[in-house]
């Protein structure tokens, strides 16, 4: 689980959790293993089923009056309410994490609660709130020495800040946050460094140096690729769309047709290496997001080829939108072909 291999995790997590519960384990060795199998579910974004998972260990966290637990499983379900598009419900969750951290006397995971609350801030577009709350989170992760978790709150930071800051003073923020993740040697946060670094180049007018700051984005994720397991390679799908839409945008306020569609052809390319890579989804049920994906592929194309350059943005949240509905209904298919375990009570005594 905490190499990023989820897929397996998930494997064994579902016969764990089976097992204790059919030997009436104790109550904590059941709680902490429905609080992994909610962040293996949460890893390869199976929301609904780790929406699920994180209400029933809060449930018997308060229960069995364990905060720690509790706080935990409230802070993750409020990160899958903002990852399906529902800030105003994750809110609540927020605060009650928070509140449990602090009597526990948690800095850094207090500091967690700020983080989150600073994304569903910016998610409703109140960014200036949403710059207080990241750069607050920001200041305690940088105390309590926690480098990942730092640089999450700097790039937070970075991004809602790019809404009401000049655009200059962006771009020498981003500047500091792609140097110091090139050093943590963690693809995703050089990835979000490298994407956040090149729309702030852009936004300056700075466009050959924005091309190449998207482009080392889409190549860094192209080296972790060939040694990533297939979830992380998924998981990073979405991310990698955001750069390659940026370089297509570039393209066309630079008037530069042909690159616009070397940028297009290119991605789609890499999508098809990906979804070549990842198999088939299975099934006819795949049939149909597969053909509506196809469709707004193409409307994408036309809105970009015909000029009509303001229509693509929207076109192109909804490709992401159905892209993360293809990859769950995938992760779920392949979950649903997971042997069950046949151990029995005594397994485990």
């Amino acid at each position: 689980l905490h190499c990023g291999r989820w897929r397996e995790a998930l494997t064994l997590l579902l016969q764990a959790v089976e097992a204790f519960d059919a030997c009436e384990a104790a109550p904590h060795q059941r709680l902490e293993a429905r609080t992994w199998l909610a962040d293996a579910y949460l890893g390869v974004d199976l929301l609904e089923e780790a929406a699920q998972a994180y209400a029933e260990v809060m449930a018997s966290a308060r229960e069995h009056q364990l905060p720690v637990e509790e706080a935990w499983a409230t802070l993750q379900w409020a990160q899958v309410q903002r990852r399906q598009g529902r800030p105003a419900e994750a809110r609540p969750a927020v605060e009650r994490a928070r509140v449990l951290y602090e009597d526990t006397g948690n800095v850094p995971c207090v500091a967690l609660c700020d983080l989150l609350e600073a994304r569903l801030l910016a998610a409703q577009q109140a960014w200036a709130p949403a710059v207080e709350q990241a750069a607050r989170a920001e200041a305690s992760l940088r105390d309590a020495n926690v480098p990942p978790w730092w640089m999450e709150a700097r790039i937070a930071h970075a991004q809602a800040a790019a809404a009401i800051e000049p655009a200059a003073e962006g771009a020498a923020r981003w500047a500091g946050i792609v140097a110091d993740a090139e050093a943590l040697s963690l693809v995703p946060l050089q990835r979000a460094a490298l994407a956040g670094g090149g729309q702030a180049l852009a936004a300056t007018g700075q466009t050959a140096r924005a091309r190449a700051v998207l482009t080392q984005a889409l190549e860094r994720s192209e080296e972790a690729g060939a040694l990533a397991q297939d979830d992380e390679l998924a998981s990073g799908l979405l991310a990698d769309a955001a750069s390659a839409h940026a370089l297509v945008t570039l393209g066309l306020q630079s008037g530069q047709s042909v690159q616009v569609w070397q940028d297009i052809e290119r991605g789609s390319a890499r999508a098809l290496r990906w979804s070549l890579r990842a198999g088939p989804a299975g099934g006819a049920e795949a049939g149909e997001p597969g053909h509506r994906l196809h469709a707004l592929r193409d409307r994408w194309r036309r809105a970009l080829g015909e000029g009509e350059a303001a229509r693509a943005p929207e076109v192109a949240r909804e490709i992401q939108t159905l892209e993360r509905e293809i990859l769950e209904a995938q992760r779920a298919l392949r979950l649903s072909a997971v042997p069950r375990s046949s151990a029995q009570p005594t397994d485990l005594a």
